[in-house]
């Protein structure tokens, strides 16, 4: 594999996204074991004062774009910026995390540098006897996995999902580092013009949502649950569990439920004792956020869904019938405990 992998880290409230210092860490012991020097370029207006994070995060090198211009998130300024870093240090790979913003700046990225974008990355792998990097995400209508192969300088522009494999023979841990430099890259984004201007910014407020990585039981919902009259049941089995509540895509794009207790590619990734999915298909973006619970159950009235090849138990009916039952018979056990 080529000598320099680089991962790109935007800003959000004025601190590194928690998404792309994870993608360092997870991406350090890989560059390790194939000798890539690791450098890790952060965007934003004061990004100096947080680029060490980049270091102790495991990155040989942060690098930081610092400029007015950057101040507020602007697609096409930090398009500028990323790409020409890019071409600064000509490296063999270029990662971006999953967050909405880096997700839109890779593909534009990508199409800038004219060259492969894969978005939605599961695994990542290097083959030690030829050098290969290999790349694997769900196809497109999300029922197998594709595996991409890359020779060295070919420069894939790689968005990686939340949980993604990355495939090493140890694991590093994120250590205070006094070692690696820390430097600004200039840039020049007065080319760039005003192609997109921001006109107002109204922050998201999630009122009252529940962490659902940290929940020891999740009981989740998909578009079978077939209404948000219908999550009330989920909830109160949740309740009755000790648990919360999640859901798939398909559930948030209906309105039922907050984009905060989404698990998949998308989503969240969960680790749960106990993932009880409830008319939830299985498609691989979403078996990607909950592929690590210890316990899965899946109801489904589909013999032949995709959700049954990673449940632990599976139970083929009709939730309106399995799941009152379910929450009765709870709901009798705590009675006489």
């Amino acid at each position: 594999m080529g000598q320099s992998i680089l991962i790109i880290v935007v800003q959000a409230d004025g601190k590194p996204e928690k998404a792309g210092l994870e993608l360092i860490q997870k991406t350090k012991a890989l560059a390790e074991e194939n000798s890539w020097h690791l450098a890790a370029l952060l965007l934003g207006r004061q990004a100096a004062k947080h680029a060490y994070l980049l270091l102790n995060a495991g990155a040989d090198e942060a690098v930081y774009a610092d400029s007015p211009a950057l101040a507020a998130y602007n697609a096409a300024c930090y398009t500028t910026a990323i790409c020409s870093a890019i071409m600064d240090r000509n490296p063999c790979a270029v990662l971006f995390g999953s967050d909405m913003a880096s997700l839109e700046l890779a593909a534009r990225t990508a199409a800038r540098l004219h060259t492969s974008l894969l978005p939605g990355c599961t695994s990542l792998s290097v083959d030690q006897q030829s050098g290969l990097l290999f790349v694997s995400r769900p196809d497109r209508l999300g029922l197998k996995m594709d595996t991409f192969a890359f020779a060295p300088k070919k420069l894939p522009v790689i968005s990686v999902s939340p949980g993604a494999r990355i495939e090493c023979r140890h694991k590093w841990k994120p250590k205070v580092s006094k070692n690696g430099t820390v430097h600004p890259f200039p840039i020049d984004i007065s080319s760039t013009g005003n192609q997109i201007r921001l006109v107002s910014e109204e922050k998201k407020q999630e009122k009252g949502a529940t962490d659902i990585t940290k929940q020891p039981v999740l009981v989740a919902g998909g578009r079978g649950v077939g209404s948000k009259e219908g999550m009330r049941i989920l909830q109160r089995l949740a309740q009755l569990l000790g648990g919360g509540v999640a859901c798939s895509r398909a559930c948030v794009d209906a309105g039922w439920m907050d984009a905060a207790c989404q698990v998949g590619q998308s989503g969240k990734n969960v680790k749960p004792d106990l993932y009880l999915a409830c008319g939830i298909s299985g498609a691989i973006q979403h078996i990607t956020g909950m592929e690590d619970a210890k316990l899965v159950i899946a109801i489904n009235k589909n013999p032949n869904a995709p959700i049954f090849a990673y449940a632990d138990l599976g139970i083929v009916g009709h939730l309106e019938t399995i799941l009152p039952a379910l929450a009765e018979t709870l709901e009798a056990y705590h009675l006489k405990t």
